[in-house]
C-alpha cells in the first residue's frame, strides 16, 4: 500500500468512526457478523420484571478476571444500576455484609439468606467473556465483552439479560520514518492510560444497562 493510499484509508477510518451507533437486539437473535458501524448490545427482559419488580440489587463478585478488571466492573455495575433501581448494594457494602453475616454468595442458600437479612431480594452476576489488551509499538488495542444476569434470589430466575463487546484501539500506519514516532506514541499512551481501560469498563456497562427498564 503506498504512503497516499494509506492515509486515505486512515482518513476513512478516522471519518466512518464518527459513525458508529449502538443498537439493541433480541439477545437470542442469530449472531450473524457485527456491522463495522454498529456497536450491537443483545438483552432480554422477563415478564416477570414487570409483574413483581426488584427493589434492590445485590452486585456479586466478579470471578474468573484480573483484579483490576473486576473491580472496574463491579464499580461500574453499582454506579448505572443505581440508576435503575431504588437500591443497589456494591462491593464494598457487600463484602462488609457478607463478613458480619457469614455466608457465601456462592451458595444458593446462603443467597437466600443475605437476601432475607438485607431485605434485597436479586443479585446481578457478570461474567468477563473476553478481555484483550494488545500493544503491537505503532499499535495498540484493548478489548472487553461482558455478560450480565439480573436473577431473583428467591429462585434464581433471571429477570433481565444482556450481553456486549466494546473496544478501543490507538496508533496507526507508519506512512513515513517520521510518522512512526507519532504513531508509537499515541500507541504507547493508551497502552499505559489506566484511565483508557476504566473508560471502556465503563462505556460497556453502561450500554448494558441502558436495556434494562427504570424500576425507580
Amino acid at each position: 500500500m503506498t504512503a497516499p493510499v494509506a492515509f486515505l484509508a486512515l482518513a476513512a477510518a478516522g471519518l466512518l468512526a464518527g459513525c458508529v451507533t449502538t443498537t439493541y437486539r433480541p439477545y437470542d437473535e442469530p449472531k450473524d457478523p457485527t456491522p463495522v458501524l454498529e456497536r450491537r448490545v443483545s438483552f432480554q427482559v422477563a415478564d416477570m420484571l414487570y409483574r413483581d419488580p426488584p427493589d434492590c440489587a445485590v452486585i456479586m463478585p466478579v470471578r474468573q478476571a484480573p483484579p483490576p478488571v473486576a473491580r472496574a466492573v463491579e464499580e461500574s455495575a453499582r454506579r448505572h444500576l443505581s440508576g435503575r433501581l431504588p437500591r443497589v448494594i456494591g462491593p464494598r457494602e457487600r463484602d462488609r455484609l457478607v463478613r458480619s453475616l457469614a455466608v457465601d454468595l456462592e451458595n444458593p442458600g446462603d443467597r437466600r439468606t443475605f437476601a432475607r437479612a438485607t431485605r434485597c431480594r436479586a443479585y446481578l452476576r457478570t461474567h468477563v467473556t473476553s478481555h484483550a489488551d494488545a500493544y503491537l509499538v505503532v499499535w495498540s488495542q484493548r478489548n472487553l465483552g461482558l455478560e450480565m444476569n439480573l436473577n431473583r434470589a428467591s429462585d434464581d430466575r433471571t429477570l433481565w439479560k444482556a450481553r456486549h463487546q466494546g473496544g478501543r484501539n490507538d496508533g496507526g500506519l507508519p506512512l513515513s520514518p517520521f510518522s512512526v514516532p507519532f504513531a508509537a506514541y499515541r500507541a504507547a499512551m493508551m497502552a499505559g492510560d489506566p484511565d483508557q481501560a476504566d473508560s471502556l469498563t465503563d462505556d460497556v456497562v453502561r450500554r448494558m444497562v441502558a436495556s434494562l427498564p427504570d424500576l425507580r
